[in-house]
């Protein structure tokens, strides 16, 4: 039995050693972490069966068991110290991808704001002299002319008008011709109670 406790115990400080060298990869550690807990469990059973020929089978098997525990849970701290380090690279690259994204929008914000301007100036007049900054005179109209506009206009209004009257009195003979709708029936008692 003492023998088995001692492999167990000299896998476990051996395969942490392995662990913390620099520069091992994650899947790699990944894999050697579950080979580990396979080879643990197997040494735990190999032992076991070695204390079941014995004669003081529980206390050997318990101590198996006990060595079986501090080895998992010292692979489950490597584990534990992976997964942290994951979850922070994976938060690291996505804090990346926000501030990325942040900067594309501000670039495509400030661009057509930029355009905007360069349009303004293309678009604009040249800048007048000051004796031409008063505004443009309107076209003078004759009396007989001004007098035309105002019959069209009033001739324009007087036709709307029409139609509009003419509109207003074939929708009330339609409304006229319809029938009145019939009444919603009158619920039962039982239905109403429902």
């Amino acid at each position: 039995m003492q023998h088995w406790v001692g492999v167990l115990a000299l896998a476990a400080t051996a395969s942490w050693g392995q662990a913390s060298a620099p520069g091992p990869d994650a899947a790699q550690e990944r894999q050697r972490i579950v080979a580990e807990k396979q080879h643990a469990e197997q040494l735990f059973e190999a032992a076991r069966r070695e204390c079941e020929t014995r004669f003081a089978v529980s206390s050997c098997v318990e101590q198996a068991r006990s060595e079986r525990r501090r080895t998992l849970e010292s692979l489950a701290a490597r584990q534990a110290v992976l997964d942290d380090a994951q979850r922070r690279q994976r938060a690291a690259e996505r804090m990346r991808s926000i501030r990325e994204k942040a900067r594309q929008a501000d670039e495509r914000a400030a661009a057509p704001a930029a355009s905007a301007v360069v349009r303004a100036r293309r678009a604009a007049p040249a800048p007048r002299s000051p004796a031409s900054a008063a505004p443009e005179p309107r076209p003078q109209v004759s009396p007989q002319e001004a007098a035309q506009r105002r019959d069209e206009r009033t001739q324009r209004e007087q036709e709307a008008a029409q139609h509009r009257d003419a509109v207003l009195r074939r929708n009330a003979e339609r409304d006229a011709r319809k029938p009145p709708p019939a009444p919603l029936p009158v619920p039962s008692a039982p239905a109403a109670s429902r």
